[in-house]
Parts: structure tokens; C-alpha cells; sequence
């Protein structure tokens, strides 16, 4: 009872906050993020908060590089960042987009210990709350509740991507454009076109079509 209360006032508060465009400090957003969970021990989130690192991400900046062997994850503190594949013509296509309080990685190269394929890149200035995977996996090493809590990431993160799969397959430009707008209104307007489009699939044409006829 008392952690979903705590994890009720983090979520509320941090929402406040965000209203307000109240600077929270690095320390407290990342222990809201940690505690909604309700895995780990206070101990447990001081080792995770002690190893946690500052970052400034420029626009147009790589967090992770196709090729790249990646052992980093982060919370997004502020920013939005796109996950891109190039394909053999050289084109690019944003396939995810994450958003300001979700945990940015590339999984398949965390996981395989092989270079990334694909590249991970800041969309607009941004801010992370760094995590090195290798210096907590040697502090929490064999930690029950860190192979948890590392799991429910890595499960979080499957369950996205296939809901993606599944919109792209199964829902119109237009049903998968008004979904984002119903989940994540605030982030909208502050995504560039061109990227908001490729990752919508379709081209920004379209997109700008479909704002016309969503405001009319």
C-alpha cells in the first residue's frame, strides 16, 4: 500500500512539475522512475543513483551509432530522440520515437554484446540520466531484483515495439496519428514534421494533410 501511494505521489508530482516547467533535480526524477517500479530497495536505487551519469545530447547528436558496441542505457530526462535504420539507398526511416521519462538503449546491442544496427539520434537538444550497464551489472552482480528490474525494462521495451509492429500493420496513417495524439498530446508539435511523418510512415505531405483535415 505504501509504495503504490509512492508511486502515485512521484507520478503526479513529476507531472506537476513538468506543467510548470519546474527543473527537477537529477537525483529525484530518476528515484520517481525507479520506485514506480516497485523492485528494488532503497539500497538498491542509492547503488543505481551513485553510478547514474549527467549527459547533454545536441540536436542531431548520435546517443548510440549504427556499428557501434553500446553497454548504456538512459532515462530520457528531456528531448526526444529517434531510432533509425538506414536502408541500402541511403534513406532513412524512424522506425520508434522516445519521449521525455522513458528509458533509451539499443537493446539488441546490449543484449548480443555485438555493434548496434541502428543508429540513435537526438531530435531536439536533449537531456539524459546516464546508467553504465557494466558498472552496475559488477555492483549488482547476481542482485535478484536488479535481473528483475533489468527484465522488466527489456520486456517494456518488446511490448512497445510489437504494438508498434502491430499499428503499422494494422492501422491507417490517420487511426496511428490520432492515437499519438490521445497518449502524448504535449509532445506533438515539438517533433519535427519530416520525422513525426517517417515515423507515421507516411511522407510529411500526408502528415500536413491530415493535421488539416484532423483541425477543420
Amino acid at each position: 500500500m505504501i509504495r503504490e501511494k509512492r508511486k502515485d505521489m512521484n507520478s503526479i508530482a513529476y507531472q506537476a512539475a513538468k506543467k510548470c516547467d519546474i527543473p527537477w533535480p537529477h537525483e529525484v526524477l530518476l528515484r520517481a522512475f525507479l520506485e514506480q517500479h516497485q523492485i528494488l530497495t532503497e539500497p538498491e536505487i542509492q547503488t543505481i543513483i551513485q553510478a547514474m551519469q549527467y549527459r547533454k545530447v545536441p540536436k542531431g547528436t548520435c546517443f548510440v551509432s549504427e556499428g557501434t558496441l553500446s553497454r548504456e542505457f538512459a532515462l530520457v530526462k528531456e528531448g526526444f530522440f529517434r531510432h533509425l535504420i538506414r536502408e541500402t539507398t541511403g534513406e532513412e526511416k524512424t522506425y520508434s520515437i522516445t519521449f521525455p521519462n522513458q528509458i533509451i538503449a539499443s537493446y539488441g546491442a546490449l543484449i548480443s554484446g555485438k555493434g548496434s544496427s541502428e543508429c540513435i539520434e537526438a531530435i531536439t537538444d536533449a537531456e539524459l540520466l546516464l546508467l553504465p550497464f557494466d558498472v552496475l551489472e559488477t555492483q549488482l552482480q547476481d542482485n535478484l531484483n536488479w535481473l528483475k528490474f533489468s527484465k522488466t525494462i527489456i520486456k517494456s521495451a518488446y511490448v512497445e515495439l510489437e504494438n508498434r509492429v502491430f499499428q503499422l500493420l494494422n492501422k491507417t496513417p490517420k487511426e496511428r496519428y490520432l492515437e499519438l495524439l490521445a497518449h502524448r498530446p504535449h509532445y506533438v508539435q515539438q517533433i519535427p514534421l519530416k520525422f513525426l511523418a517517417s515515423y507515421l510512415g507516411i511522407s510529411s505531405r500526408h502528415l500536413s494533410r491530415l493535421r488539416r483535415e484532423i483541425t477543420l
